[in-house]
């Protein structure tokens, strides 16, 4: 996405995967399975109001490149 211009963030945070609660509560991945995929593998994509729709073209094909160029 970036090799497109394109910005992306994480698209969810697992808390326990944090300095703070790692440190003050000890959790560990495996105890939340589902957070800590969600946390590796969600993707903010952008998403805003004055989003035109070649605007969202253009995210949607650099996404599928992106998706393709993951699976080979």
């Amino acid at each position: 996405m970036r090799a497109s211009g394109i910005e992306t963030t994480l698209g969810t945070y697992g808390m326990h995967l944090q300095p703070y609660f790692r440190e003050r509560f000890g959790i560990a991945d495996e105890a939340l399975p589902n957070a800590t995929r969600a946390h590796f593998s969600a993707l903010t994509l952008p998403l805003y109001l004055g989003l035109t729709s070649a605007e969202l073209d253009r995210v949607i094909g650099a996404l599928e490149q992106a998706i393709r160029a993951q699976r080979s």
